[in-house]
């Protein structure tokens, strides 16, 4: 198998006339892993043949994956470059993050169809208790302080839980519904190794379902923060929405809601926790939204809910809630979110 890869991978830099110099060596993106290209399962077609038969696109695709140069105690050098990892195969790059109707209302309460990656974590004891955000069609992104209370079921497809089946009046008066809610078993709750309950830090978790989720027009995963969807990531306002579940049982919302909410600048998001009487302090793992004088943009999301972004035509999430007044709280102090772009490489390496 060795010798078959330092074969292949000298026929492609022949073919493509590129010298080792070039490829120093990179670091691939989280989605991605430094792989021999005879082992690269997206290229397996094209292993042991030789790139000058391979189409263009394929063969500046290679190139541009180049990622090092490994020297063998055989004197020759085995190229490898950035593979996909198997678990990124199970995300929709192309469909996440799109809603599939153009006629939304505005406003802070949610219409159906407005936000289809929504999710609600319930306990054995059927109560909703946090949030989450599906990515895939068997894992949903949330909280390790959610599993304070057992997770049971997921619910995907919800918008008013008042309602059994969900429907929407445009202006025009034609009514369109959704399909009923889903409510999935979770099979397996998959905290992050390092998280500290004390701290608040690493509150990040999966939770993958017994069954995979039929995507409809009210069910359909949220983009990662990878390359390809990053869009503006700068912005100064992000979107946050949800029902105002919590594991401390505060009040919530029958309805979806959603709101904007300012970005906080890390010192001055420290300041206000320190001015609370609050001893956590943020790191880069984490970032703060929220706050100022508008209650109202304040009292949205859930517990392992979405703080998200719109860029490049579709809704990435950026953030998950962890603490503060994420949900409903205080007027000034704003909330605090693990930064989803920060655990990439965790979230793609525990998808199975």
């Amino acid at each position: 198998m060795e010798k078959r890869s330092i074969l292949v991978a000298t026929i492609i830099c022949v073919a493509l006339n590129t010298s080792s110099a070039q490829f120093l060596p990179k670091k691939c993106s989280p989605d991605r892993k430094c792989t021999p290209f005879n082992d690269c399962a997206d290229y397996r077609s094209y292993a042991g043949t030789s790139s000058r038969n391979w189409p263009r696109k394929v063969q500046n695709e290679v190139k541009s994956l180049m990622c090092a140069v490994e020297h063998q105690a055989s004197g020759k050098k085995l190229y490898k470059i950035c593979c996909l990892k198997p678990g990124r195969h199970l995300l929709d790059m192309e469909t996440c993050g799109k809603q599939v109707t153009p006629r939304i209302a505005h406003g802070k309460v949610a219409t159906v169809f407005q936000f289809p990656w929504m999710a609600l974590l319930r306990g054995f004891d059927g109560k909703f208790h946090c949030g989450g955000t599906l990515i895939a069609q068997r894992y949903v992104l949330t909280a390790t302080h959610c599993r304070r209370k057992s997770v049971y079921s997921v619910r995907l497809g919800e918008t008013d839980l008042s309602t059994p089946i969900d429907c929407i009046k445009y202006i025009d008066g034609e009514e369109e519904c959704a399909e009923p809610p889903q409510d999935i078993l979770a099979e397996k709750f998959i905290k992050h190794p390092k998280y500290s309950p004390s701290q608040k830090k690493n509150d990040i978790a999966l939770i993958k379902l017994a069954s995979p989720a039929l995507l409809n027009d009210n069910v359909r995963p949220i983009c990662l923060p990878l390359e390809e969807v990053l869009g503006n990531i700068a912005q100064t306002k992000m979107l946050v929405s949800g029902w105002g579940f919590t594991e401390n049982d505060t009040e919530f919302s029958n309805q979806l809601r959603f709101a904007y909410v300012p970005i906080v600048d890390p010192r001055q998001c420290n300041e206000s926790l320190a001015l609370s009487s609050n001893v956590l302090t943020v790191d880069e793992s984490q970032l703060c939204a929220g706050g100022g004088n508008d209650k109202a943009d304040n009292c949205q999301g859930d517990s392992g809910g979405p703080l998200k972004y719109f860029g490049n035509g579709k809704y990435v999430i950026h953030g998950v809630v962890s603490f503060g007044q994420a949900t409903c709280g205080v007027v000034s102090e704003p909330g605090v979110y693990t930064k989803v772009e920060h655990y990439l490489e965790w979230i793609i390496d525990n998808l199975q």
